[in-house]
């Protein structure tokens, strides 16, 4: 059997960042997931049956909501002090 290089291995639906920090994890057991590609390593991580990885993404995912849901009530209640006054 001859086995023949590649310079190059493509793998579907997965980004260079996301495999980054897939490889990381894999290579370290640790990795900061950050924010903006959070569902996208999730999606990858679920796939590749990285439970670990998976765990980081749906907490990363859940304090992502928890900032947004904190910016948006702090919002609102400047505008409803705006308003009063």
């Amino acid at each position: 059997m001859h086995l023949q290089e590649a310079s190059s291995i493509e793998i579907p639906n997965i980004g260079w960042d996301v495999f980054h920090c897939m490889m990381t994890y894999i290579y370290t057991g640790n990795v900061d997931v950050a924010p903006e590609i959070a569902p996208q390593l999730l999606q990858a991580s679920d796939q590749y049956l990285l439970e670990g990885l998976k765990r980081l993404c749906e907490m990363r995912i859940a304090q992502i909501d928890c900032d947004s849901h904190s910016q948006l009530r702090s919002h609102q209640a400047k505008s409803n002090s705006d308003a009063g006054g």
